[in-house]
């Protein structure tokens, strides 16, 4: 129970890192973020300390006033930003097709070695793939 505990207080933790990040990359003052995500400025410090659970709600205020990806937002894959992760995506397809197409594995794996967020990418269109083939 306690290593539970412990697992949710380390991701609560990070969440709050990463929504911390987005408001210093956006240059936001914390009185705007507060407002921003609807509450009050001492709830968003809790927030912001990992001494508050952050509710759905909240995340998703995040996500549709910044263009903040839940997938990063909450587990750190892929890019801060839902345009960066479209672009990836952009940037992902044609490698794989041109693996599937000529099996020119060389180009797909210097693209992978260059961007971590493109490997997250790749690999969950394969991902995605295989499980609509229904491969195991």
């Amino acid at each position: 129970m306690n290593e539970i505990k412990i697992d949710e207080i380390r991701m609560m933790k990070e969440i709050a890192g990463r929504m911390q990040e987005v408001r210093r990359r956006m240059e936001l003052p914390r009185l705007r973020m507060a407002e921003i995500l609807g509450m009050s400025y001492s709830s968003m410090g809790k927030y912001f300390n990992g001494t508050q659970t952050v509710g759905v709600p909240v995340l998703l205020r995040l996500s549709a006033y910044l263009g903040v990806s839940l997938d990063w937002l909450l587990v750190g894959h892929g890019g801060m930003m839902r345009d960066e992760v479209e672009e990836r995506k952009r940037r992902m397809e044609p490698l794989v097709e041109s693996l599937l197409e000529d099996g020119d594995l060389c180009s797909l794996v210097e693209g992978l070695l260059a961007d971590a967020g493109l490997r997250y990418e790749v690999l969950n269109y394969f991902f995605k793939a295989k499980n609509r083939i229904g491969g195991s």
